[in-house]
C-alpha cells in the first residue's frame, strides 16, 4: 500500500502551503472512497435482494432447466460477493491509511477536521460493511439452496451469516488497527510535519 503524497524534497520543513495542499489530496481521495464504498454497500443489497424476488416470481421449481440454472447463479453471487468483499478490504486499508495521515497532518496544522478522532462506537462503517456483506453472502447461499435443499436452505444461511459476521467483523477491526500500527512504525516518520516558518 504505498499511497503517499510526497512534500517537496528542496525543503526539510514543508511550508504552511504545503501542508494545506496536501491536506486537501487526503481529503478528496478519502471521500471519493467513502463515496464509492457508500454507493457500494447500497447497491450490494439491493441487487441481491432483486434476484431472490426474480428467481421466486419466475418460480424455477416448473420448470427443471431454469431449476438447475439457480445453484449456480447463486454460488456465482456468492462468490461475486466475497470478490467485492476482498475489494473492500483493499478501500478499508486505503481509507485507514489516509485517516492516519490526515490526523498527522492536522495535529501539525493545529486543526480539527474530519481525520480528528471521535468517540468509539458500536455503529460504525467498519461493522456496518461487515454485517452487509455477510448479509448479501448469507442471501446468495440461501437462494444456491432454496431448490436444491428445500426447507433446510434457510437454516445453512443462517449458519453462513454467523459464521460470516464472526470472521468479518474482528478482522476488519484488526485491519484498522494493524494499518495505523503500519503508518506509525513507517509513515509518519517519513518527513517532519513542522511547517517551514
Amino acid at each position: 500500500m504505498s499511497t503517499s503524497y510526497p512534500l517537496s524534497n528542496s525543503q526539510p520543513h514543508p511550508s504552511d502551503e504545503e501542508l494545506r495542499v496536501v491536506y486537501q489530496e487526503l481529503c478528496t481521495s478519502y471521500h471519493n472512497i467513502a463515496e464509492f464504498r457508500s454507493k457500494l454497500l447500497g447497491l450490494l443489497p439491493f441487487v441481491t435482494a432483486s434476484s431472490f424476488v426474480a428467481t421466486m416470481i419466475g418460480d424455477p421449481s416448473k420448470s427443471l432447466p431454469l431449476a438447475r440454472l439457480v445453484l449456480p447463479f447463486g454460488l456465482f453471487g456468492a462468490l461475486v460477493t466475497l470478490a467485492l468483499f476482498l475489494y473492500e478490504v483493499d478501500n478499508l486499508k486505503r481509507s485507514a491509511l489516509l485517516t492516519a495521515q490526515g490526523r498527522t497532518l492536522e495535529k501539525a496544522m493545529h486543526l480539527l477536521g474530519p481525520f480528528t478522532p471521535g468517540p468509539s462506537s458500536l455503529f460504525n462503517t467498519r461493522n456496518a460493511a461487515g454485517l452487509i456483506y455477510s448479509t448479501t453472502f448469507a442471501g446468495w447461499i440461501c437462494l444456491a439452496l432454496w431448490f436444491a435443499l428445500p426447507g433446510t436452505a434457510i437454516y445453512v444461511s443462517l449458519l453462513v451469516f454467523v459464521i460470516s459476521v464472526l470472521l468479518s467483523l474482528p478482522f476488519l477491526q484488526r485491519l484498522r488497527i494493524q494499518v495505523s500500527k503500519d503508518f506509525q512504525v513507517g509513515g509518519a516518520n517519513e518527513f517532519s510535519l513542522q511547517p517551514h516558518r
